[in-house]
């Protein structure tokens, strides 16, 4: 279910762990740009119900909010290219 480099308490981990508990995502893929797992910038490819009849801006909505309740550094960089619904 979990695409990049997740090792341990990576960012990209800690962002698998926030997005798997917030959307139950059917498809979920965090690539770190440059392969590096503590780098700031992200991909992020996340197939979930709960997008359903939201349109794509409310999806990147969704994904942005998860990181925006507290001040976290790892969604500096993060560019949300692929959101949908569906499984």
């Amino acid at each position: 279910m979990m695409s990049g480099t997740a090792e341990g308490d990576s960012v990209v981990a800690g962002m698998v762990k926030k997005l798997e508990k917030e959307f139950t995502p059917v498809k979920l893929e965090v690539i770190p740009a440059y392969g590096d797992p503590n780098g700031s910038h992200v991909t992020i490819n996340v197939v979930s119900d709960a997008f359903e009849g939201k349109r794509p801006v409310q999806r990147q909505q969704l994904v942005y909010k998860v990181f925006q309740r507290r001040a976290v550094p790892e969604c500096g960089g993060a560019g949300v290219s692929g959101v949908g619904w569906g499984a």
